[in-house]
C-alpha cells in the first residue's frame, strides 16, 4: 500500500508535454483525491499517451496493473472527511499458496 500511497500523493505537474499543452508543461497540480479531479481523469492520467512525457509514459509503463486498480478504487471510494487520513480507511490482505497448489 506504500506504492499506492506514493502514486496518489506525487505530482503531476509537469507531465504533458509542452507543445501539446495550453498551461505550457504546467499542467495540472491537483492531487488524484481532489473533488475536482474525476475517476475518469485519474484513469486518464495513469494511461499511457502521446501527450503526456516520456518520463510520464515511463513511469507508468513501470506501475504494476494491480497498484493501478488500487488507486481507482481509492478514488472511487474517497471521501473528503477523510482528508489525508484516507489509507487507514484501506487495506490488503494476503493470501498464501499452500505448497500443493491448495
Amino acid at each position: 500500500m506504500e506504492f499506492v500511497r506514493q502514486v496518489i500523493l506525487r505530482d503531476y505537474s509537469g507531465v504533458i508535454m509542452d507543445e501539446l499543452s495550453p498551461l505550457g508543461n504546467k499542467g495540472s497540480s491537483r492531487k488524484i483525491l481532489e473533488g475536482a479531479r474525476s475517476l475518469g481523469l485519474v484513469i486518464k492520467l495513469l494511461t499511457p499517451g502521446a501527450v503526456y512525457t516520456e518520463a510520464h509514459n515511463a513511469f507508468i509503463a513501470s506501475l504494476p496493473a494491480h497498484v493501478r486498480a488500487i488507486v481507482f478504487a481509492v478514488k472511487r471510494f474517497y471521501r473528503e472527511e477523510w482528508g489525508d487520513d484516507w489509507f487507514r480507511h484501506f487495506s490488503v490482505d494476503s493470501v498464501r499458496q499452500a505448497a500443493d497448489g491448495g
